[in-house]
């Protein structure tokens, strides 16, 4: 990428692979092709030209680059959309504190010898939401 100046097209031509374009999305919205936006955090993180990746998604990989941003408009923020925003980020927050509890508390059980994971059953579990 980098001798390439970051031309995905190029690099992608030389790889035998396909370059492909997805619509404008927001923080909470989808990439059309990928899936949702929390996979691509680094895309809201870094300025436009930036190159990121690769991103993997169950056996795919993509390597990004950010064509453009647009920024918030202010002007259609109001007390409605505010207080919306608002109640979704104490949630979002609530939910990954409680996240962090929960796996505090699970570290612990299992250090005390009060929980343990039947590691064969677990991974009977992961594969039957991969096939």
């Amino acid at each position: 990428m980098k001798a390439a100046n970051g031309d995905l097209r190029k690099v992608a031509q030389q790889m035998g692979l396909e370059v492909k374009t997805t619509q404008d999305f927001s923080r909470d919205g989808a990439a059309d092709g990928i899936g949702p936006a929390s996979l691509l955090q680094a895309a809201f993180q870094q300025p436009v030209g930036s190159v990121f990746g690769p991103v993997a998604l169950d056996t795919q990989r993509f390597v990004c680059r950010i064509e453009s941003k647009i920024p918030a408009d202010m002007s259609k923020l109001d007390e409605a959309s505010r207080s919306a925003l608002q109640n979704e980020i104490k949630a979002q927050k609530g939910r990954e504190r409680m996240d962090l509890f929960m796996d505090s508390v699970r570290n612990a059980l299992m250090h005390e010898g009060k929980l343990k994971i039947n590691q064969r059953a677990m991974d009977r579990v992961v594969e039957s939401y991969r096939g």
